[in-house]
């Protein structure tokens, strides 16, 4: 069953995590971002989010425990270019135990 994409105005709305400028290091020899890259951002942004929850990088230090994900899945929309700016925000639609 297809999940529903948020529109814009959606995103736009959520509280951005994360925010940063496209480097040239990016670049790949077709002149966009190199899709490793996209998940480089979602890593970036996860640890706002995490905090939000009291969970930062001290607390899985002290307690020796950790998180990982066990899947991934990046919608590609449009191209990002070395100075396109980036942000990333996130919602939590539902929690399964």
């Amino acid at each position: 069953m297809p999940v529903p994409m948020p529109t814009v105005a959606q995103v736009s709305e959520l509280p951005s995590l994360m925010e940063r400028v496209v480097p040239p290091e990016w670049q790949d020899l077709n002149g966009h971002v190199n899709v490793r890259h996209y998940l480089e951002l979602c890593d970036a942004a996860s640890w706002p989010r995490l905090a939000e929850f009291g969970l930062d990088a001290q607390a899985f230090l002290e307690r020796r425990e950790g998180l990982l994900d066990l899947e991934h899945h990046l919608w590609y929309l449009a191209e990002l270019y070395v100075g396109d700016s980036v942000s990333r925000s996130n919602s939590t639609a539902a929690l399964r135990a």
